[in-house]
């Protein structure tokens, strides 16, 4: 009987490797995806379904002091940042008199 050698391939039991670790790698981001794609639309729905009123109540008030013109105190008041360049275009650029 002959004597048998087994030679292993290092190049190509690398390259499968380095393959096959790619290969995990981008299916875990992927998957990883797609589960936070499905869980933004499934927490979207519970909010359609039920929204955050203290939230909305919250963001309408912001929004209302935004859009209000009305005085803060003697000296200040609250403007739009349109109707403050206006005002600040019609005093010729200076702040304050």
């Amino acid at each position: 009987m002959a004597a048998m050698k087994n030679d292993i391939n290092g190049p190509l039991l690398l390259t499968i490797g380095a393959i096959s670790a790619i290969l995990i790698i981008v299916a875990t981001i992927a998957v990883d995806g797609w589960y936070k794609s499905v869980e933004a639309d499934v927490i979207e729905q519970k909010y359609a379904e039920s929204p955050n009123q203290w939230l909305d109540t919250l963001r309408q008030q912001q929004r209302d002091n935004l859009t209000d013109e009305h005085q803060i105190n003697r000296n200040h008041y609250r403007l739009s940042i349109d109707d403050a360049m206006k005002v600040v275009a019609q005093r010729q650029w200076k702040i304050s008199e």
